[in-house]
């Protein structure tokens, strides 16, 4: 608790809207700046309080303050709790916003997005990393897997559970290894945040394996033509593996060959979800993938599309009040249904089976999913795909009676 020590103001460059939610005013603090990635709301009534924050007293001081103007006996125990949330969020004038302040403008400057997962999903050595990568190709019999895949849905899993992520990733990427693609879109999961619907980096991507380039041509004509709806969100790819994970994959499977990268992070479509409307009718939606698919054709590229994306998440690790590995069976049966919509490119079904049932298995690949499925769409003018299932596979993760689930599917 804060008591004898000054308590810091709440930033002079954060904004604040108004909502109303059940017949209550909120108040959403928000960082247009991004150093703190989500909105805080907020009761407005407690915007009086932190007006009397003005960084010269203490936490006792202002106990009496609060009590004194606005006739409040507020418990300092969640007082301490909001004060606390403030500054973990960095909305505070405070020492915790300052060095975070430092460390983001330092990875601003950076040419290049550093690895994340380097050291935990895989090997910073070269050497030991390529056979890692070697190793999980090797895990099916790539002749049996078809070539001349258009594009392709992959898991983000951590290659580090094995066998059955190894051969999942392997598919995929089998179904690929005869593309002459130049520039690999990947639209990705974004774990840590929405700021937009697509979220774009600008940075090259840096692994053991060298620097893979970001499409700069590309973004460039995106920024003059899709301006209020392309969106760049360095934070949000900072510590993110759902691409880093396919650029590495990337960087081993084409070694010989140049090509650039399009890395987008999808946002939450959870408001869709509750509306249970289809995201491509909102026009910003459906005019940020036109934008995209017009610039790659406007620079003569040969793009292939990816999606990194797992399935279900279940059981205890995920705030559900039961275990895993009982309901594995059903867990394959309800995924079956979404794979078959995915199979012929039915992104509205699948989209609704999991609105109908309100995201209750927490499907992490959605929006990457549906935005490839619709992008496809865009450039082929088709609603009918030709997918195969290659691999599905569940990881029942026993010490914390969860598991995820997750699958390949290859499109001709």
């Amino acid at each position: 608790m804060y008591t004898d020590f000054i308590v810091p103001k709440l930033r002079d460059d954060i904004d604040i809207e108004f909502f109303y939610e059940n017949n209550e005013e909120i108040a959403l603090l928000i960082d247009r700046k991004g150093y703190t990635p989500q909105p805080l709301a907020i009761q407005s009534s407690f915007l009086k309080v932190l007006a009397l924050i003005d960084g010269n007293h203490t936490f006792n001081e202002l106990l009496k303050s609060i009590k004194a103007h606005l006739k409040i006996d507020i418990d300092p125990n969640l007082f301490n709790e909001i004060l606390k949330e403030l500054n973990d969020r960095c909305l505070l004038n405070s020492p915790n916003f300052y060095f975070n302040k430092y460390q983001q403008d330092y990875y601003l400057s950076l040419p290049f997005r550093p690895p994340a997962c380097v050291g935990l999903s895989y090997s910073c050595e070269v050497e030991q990393l390529e056979f890692e990568l070697e190793k999980i190709l090797k895990t099916v019999n790539s002749k049996e897997i078809e070539s001349g895949a258009k594009f392709i849905i992959t898991p983000h899993i951590d290659f580090t559970i094995g066998k059955i992520s190894h051969e999942t990733y392997a598919a995929a990427y089998h179904s690929i290894k005869n593309s002459d693609a130049d520039i690999f879109v990947i639209f990705g999961t974004s774990h840590y945040g929405s700021s937009d619907l697509f979220m774009l980096s600008e940075k090259d991507f840096q692994t053991p394996l060298g620097i893979a380039k970001t499409d700069k041509a590309i973004m460039e004509y995106m920024k003059e033509n899709l301006s209020d709806k392309f969106t760049i969100d360095e934070f949000a790819h900072r510590n993110e593996h759902s691409i880093e994970l396919q650029v590495v994959m990337l960087q081993y499977m084409f070694k010989d060959r140049d090509f650039t990268i399009l890395p987008i992070l999808t946002g939450s479509l959870h408001n869709y979800l509750q509306k249970k409307f289809q995201p491509k009718k909102d026009n910003d939606f459906f005019d940020f993938l036109f934008g995209l698919n017009h610039a790659i054709v406007k620079q003569n590229k040969k793009p292939l599309y990816i999606a990194s994306a797992d399935m279900a998440h279940i059981g205890r690790k995920f705030q559900d009040n039961f275990d895993a590995e009982p309901i594995l069976e059903q867990l394959k049966n309800e995924d079956e249904i979404l794979i078959n919509h995915l199979l012929i490119g039915d992104s509205e079904s699948f989209f609704k089976t999991i609105a109908d049932d309100n995201d209750k298995r927490r499907i992490c690949g959605l929006a990457p999913i549906y935005s490839l499925l619709e992008s496809q769409k865009i450039i082929n003018g088709s609603e009918n795909f030709n997918g195969k299932l290659l691999k599905y596979n569940q990881w029942n993760e026993l010490e914390t009676r969860s598991a995820v689930s997750f699958a390949s599917i290859a499109y001709y």
